[in-house]
């Protein structure tokens, strides 16, 4: 069982109807909890490579679930 089990959603190009939701699970408690400055540094140290979606500021909203989606993920 892993420490930190959690949902995010992203809009995803091939699936019609809206975001999609995803798992996220891991062991280590803090990697959800990232805030956008260590996500944006760790983004320049891999070379800021250029994305259509993707910015730190989306990764961090990704986690930010609707009440609907929650209350589904949270039981």
């Amino acid at each position: 069982m892993f420490q930190d089990a959690f949902a995010y959603l992203a809009t995803t190009p091939s699936y019609f109807g809206g975001p999609m939701s995803y798992g996220w699970a891991t062991d280590d408690t803090d990697l959800r909890h990232l805030r956008e400055n260590a996500i944006e540094h760790r983004y320049a140290e891999a070379g800021c490579f250029p994305t259509r979606y993707w910015r730190p500021d989306v990764h961090v909203a990704a986690f930010a679930l609707p009440n609907y989606v929650l209350e589904l993920v949270e039981g």
